[in-house]
């Protein structure tokens, strides 16, 4: 889906898993932590981490960038729906 290049050993295969297993479980951190918040019912809190939950994808694109040299539109078309809730929650 990312286009990053098949593991070719079984080492490669194994940090592949663990990086998977890591890039998984901060996706559901931060959407617990989301849930969390909206659950609480502080809109400017969760526009805050709206914002900067959107700083991950970023960072995602510029990895993708720096290690297959592309794949940088398969991560920033969620930046601007997540920052604009945001800049949407943090307005009353």
């Amino acid at each position: 889906m990312v286009d990053f290049p098949a593991p070719t050993s079984p080492e490669s295969q194994r940090l592949a898993d663990a990086m998977t297993r890591l890039y998984a479980w901060r996706n559901v951190a931060i959407g617990l932590l989301c849930s969390a918040i909206w659950y609480r019912g502080d809109r400017k809190l969760l526009g805050v981490a709206m914002i900067i939950t959107s700083s991950s994808a970023v960072v995602d694109a510029l990895v993708s960038q720096d290690l297959i040299g592309g794949g940088v539109w398969n991560h920033l078309p969620i930046v601007p729906i997540v920052a604009g809730v945001g800049i949407g929650l943090l307005r009353d």
